[in-house]
């Protein structure tokens, strides 16, 4: 099974690109998997600074904690590539998202990239 992670601007023209976003840019007419989304709340907190990148992730780990990850990869199926709006560079969800695939089922979601793919670990 191969999965990647990637943001709107990269890779949401591909075909099997999928939102794991709480928003959606214009026009988007892609598949969303909302179970995936990071709460408002959080994400408000984290960018205004009431919320460090650990109690970010505290919160959303806990939403992930709720979920069958082998469910939920059969659910966004081969090939997928998750998306949101964070660059690569930057603390997101997709970074969350993959490492717990990894401790779950074993599962390397790398970095997807138009060079090419990526580890997010790099």
């Amino acid at each position: 099974m191969s999965i990647w992670t990637s943001n709107f601007a990269v890779a949401g023209r591909l075909p099997d690109a999928v939102s794991i976003s709480r928003g959606k840019p214009k026009g988007w007419s892609g598949r969303t998997f909302a179970a995936l989304s990071p709460e408002w709340l959080w994400i408000k907190n984290y960018q205004r600074g009431v919320w460090d990148w650990s109690q970010y992730s505290v919160a959303y780990n806990g939403l992930l904690q709720e979920l069958d990850a082998a469910n939920v990869v059969a659910a966004l199926g081969e090939n997928a590539v998750m998306l949101c709006f964070c660059k690569p560079t930057e603390k997101c969800h997709r970074q969350l998202v993959s490492l717990w695939l990894l401790r779950e089922i074993n599962l390397i979601v790398p970095e997807w990239s138009e060079a090419g793919q990526m580890s997010l670990f790099d």
